[in-house]
């Protein structure tokens, strides 16, 4: 399991669509695709395509069949026309020049929240402890809660293996101005990629618990 608290821009589409936090730096391995969902879903689709820690632009990038259009250098972001059904196939595939990485998925199940519950209400400084239900063991939980300062978004989060129903999170440690707290669980599928794909390269494919408001008090 391990801690993890990010800056976040609020983006964000319905069930599953992109955030906005783009690839980490990794160690390159020379020549290869570093292929980051940012993430993936059930309806929308957010590709970041690198290659030597250098954005690739120009690159074909489809999700099932469906272009997705290059928004920024190195970001190709549009939406299936249908809602992917828990158990369905998601396709990924990039060309970028003479190379060709596809990657495969299957949708997650929609994780349920089952604590903390409605109207739940802790001292900053605490341990939240978690715990959902889910159909389907995905590669990982992303279980956490997010909160405001000023006009930022941000979260808390601890990840952990698909076949975990609970986590741990601790509210220490927050901005003195945190405030709107919504707790969450994530499933994540990473996918399998074929071609010459990083192996740091993940799919990301996202479905949400949904968020649940919290509140933390001082």
């Amino acid at each position: 399991m391990r801690l993890h608290s990010a800056m976040l821009l609020l983006l964000a589409a319905a069930c599953g669509g992109g955030d906005a936090m783009g690839p980490e730096e990794q160690t390159p391995e020379s020549g290869t695709l570093l292929i980051m969902g940012g993430s993936m879903g059930p309806k929308f689709e957010n590709i970041y395509v690198s290659r030597n820690n250098q954005a690739v632009t120009g690159a074909v990038v489809t999700v099932n069949g469906v272009t997705m259009p290059e928004i920024a250098a190195g970001q190709y972001y549009g939406s299936l026309p249908d809602f992917l059904a828990a158990g369905a196939s998601i396709r990924l595939e990039v060309r970028a020049g003479n190379q060709t990485v596809i990657g495969t998925a299957i949708v997650p199940g929609q994780p349920v929240l089952q604590t903390p519950a409605p109207n739940f209400t802790a001292a900053l400084g605490t341990t939240i402890s978690y715990a959902w239900s889910a159909g389907t063991s995905p590669s990982r939980f992303l279980a956490g809660f997010l909160y405001r300062t000023g006009d930022a978004s941000a979260a808390h989060w601890n990840d952990v293996s698909g076949g975990v129903r609970e986590a741990s999170v601790t509210t220490g440690g927050l901005p003195a101005d945190a405030t709107e707290f919504q707790a969450f669980v994530n499933a994540y599928a990473d996918g399998t990629f074929t071609g010459p794909a990083h192996t740091m390269s993940r799919m990301n494919v996202r479905v949400e618990s949904g968020y649940r408001p919290i509140t933390l008090t001082r």
